[in-house]
């Protein structure tokens, strides 16, 4: 297990968004990296490597069938700082992929420590969002 192999499932089974920790009010969307497989030991394979390189976090959850003919599925997950923090290790191939670490690395920059924005900062930050999901 190295980077190059994780990289490569986010490319193929993986996906990177923006959402809202917290439902309630107009909280700023924040990263979100996950990576869906139907065999869970796979998927427990990357989150102990990824928390042995560099000490983050993961969390798998069940994904219950919609329909009778599909399987299990699974999710694991790393959102906020820990999203970002495995978003700057991976070396994604996809373009869309790419382009989305790279605004949500634009955002980051914006993000100021203590969450406080100011009118300017907020716009520029809003509009970033808006790129990120086109």
């Amino acid at each position: 297990m190295d980077w190059n192999y994780v990289s490569g499932f986010f490319d193929a089974d993986g996906s990177i968004s923006l959402v809202r920790k917290y439902s309630k009010g107009n909280a700023n969307r924040t990263i979100q990296i996950s990576f869906h497989n139907t065999e869970l030991t796979i998927l427990e394979e990357i989150r102990d490597f990824i928390f042995s390189d560099i000490g983050v976090h993961g969390t798998i959850s069940v994904k219950k069938p919609k329909k009778e003919n599909h399987s299990i599925s699974y999710d694991l997950k790393y959102v906020q700082h820990r999203g970002y923090m495995v978003s700057t290790h991976i070396n994604s191939r996809h373009p869309k992929k790419i382009g989305r670490i790279e605004t949500y690395k634009r955002i980051q920059e914006l993000t100021p420590r203590n969450g406080k924005y100011s009118e300017e900062v907020l716009y520029k930050r809003n509009e970033l969002v808006e790129e990120f999901f086109k």
